[in-house]
């Protein structure tokens, strides 16, 4: 505020300076300095210097303008304000929801699981085929021989289609730290575990399977 009063006071002495010098040319005009040659002799010295005027005209206008310039530039520049910025406000933080954890359907405990149905299933539909025994039948020796080999085959079959799965699973149990039993070395004897070996490996493999966590580590209980 205070430089804008100060340029409107230099503008109005530029202003005054000027009509002064605008007067004096206008009395030369029209022949009245004669009154100033007389009673005031060294003005009238300074003001017929017609030349000189002249330039001091040239300047002072040449000042009035470009401070006009700049006070009319300055004079709208107030009374246009430059548009005010809004900043949107942020929008409110949405709070983070942990997500919940979700069991890999490979993971340990559900693939034990799995193994045990498989193998549950396996016996169970070799068992509706197998072929029955009587002792009191004269031909008992043939049908023992028969029975004999379907189970032999039923453990060859299983040993095809379960034994690396089934070893995979036990090792991976035992490097969890669970108690496998003698499930490792009926494997690699008989090369499967279930229903007709020393242990019930489908109930003990479920079993297992409860000491796991969703994310495979032990439950501590």
């Amino acid at each position: 505020m205070a430089e804008l009063v100060v340029s409107i006071l230099q503008l109005a002495s530029f202003w005054i300076v000027g009509c002064i010098l605008l007067f004096a040319e206008y009395l030369d005009w029209i022949g009245r300095l004669e009154v100033l040659e007389v009673k005031h002799p060294s003005v009238h010295q300074f003001i017929i210097a017609r030349p000189l005027r002249l330039v001091l005209l040239l300047l002072v206008f040449g000042m009035l303008a470009e401070s006009t310039k700049e006070m009319v530039r300055r004079l709208g520049g107030e009374s246009n304000p430059p548009p005010l910025k809004f900043i949107a406000p942020l929008p409110p933080e949405t709070p983070k929801v942990p997500i919940p954890f979700v069991e890999s359907p490979n993971s340990l405990r559900r693939r034990t699981v799995r193994l045990a149905d498989d193998l549950d299933e396996f016996y169970r539909q070799r068992g509706a085929h197998q072929p029955g025994f009587v002792t009191t039948d004269p031909n008992a020796p043939q049908q023992q021989q028969a029975f004999n080999r379907y189970m032999q085959e039923t453990v060859e079959i299983c040993k095809a289609k379960f034994k690396n799965r089934t070893m995979g699973v036990v090792q991976e149990l035992k490097e969890r730290g669970l108690d496998i039993g003698d499930m490792e070395q009926i494997l690699t004897v008989q090369g499967c575990i279930g229903m007709w070996s020393p242990i019930d490996g489908t109930k003990d493999l479920r079993n297992l399977a409860h000491w796991l966590n969703a994310d495979d580590t032990v439950e501590q209980f």
